[in-house]
C-alpha cells in the first residue's frame, strides 16, 4: 500500500455497522482500495461491518476524505472512503 496521504497519530475507528443514508444494516463487507479515491482499484482486502481499525494517514477533503487503515495485526492495509466509517468514530 503506498502511503500518499498525510500522515495522522494513530487514530482508532469503527467500520459503520449503519448505512447513513436509509438507516438499514450494513450486512456486507467493505473492500480496501489501493490508494485514496473514488476510482482506485480494490487491492483485494476486506473489512467488516463493526470492525475496529486504525487510520494511519488521511487524504483530501470531507465529505470525500479516504483513510489509509490497517487491522490490529498490520497484515490488512487499504484505503477507505470516510462514509464507511462510523459517524461517532470518525476523526474531527
Amino acid at each position: 500500500m503506498r502511503v500518499e496521504g498525510t500522515p495522522i497519530d494513530s487514530y482508532l475507528s469503527k467500520i459503520a455497522e449503519v448505512d447513513e443514508r436509509s438507516g438499514r444494516p450494513l450486512s456486507r463487507q467493505v473492500f480496501l482500495s489501493e490508494a485514496p479515491g473514488g476510482g482506485a482499484d480494490r487491492n483485494g482486502v476486506v473489512v467488516q461491518p463493526g470492525e475496529s481499525v486504525l487510520l494511519i494517514a488521511a487524504y483530501g477533503d470531507s465529505p470525500d476524505r479516504f483513510y489509509a487503515v490497517r487491522s490490529f495485526d498490520g497484515l490488512r492495509r487499504g484505503w477507505l472512503a470516510e462514509s464507511a466509517l462510523a459517524p461517532q468514530s470518525r476523526p474531527r
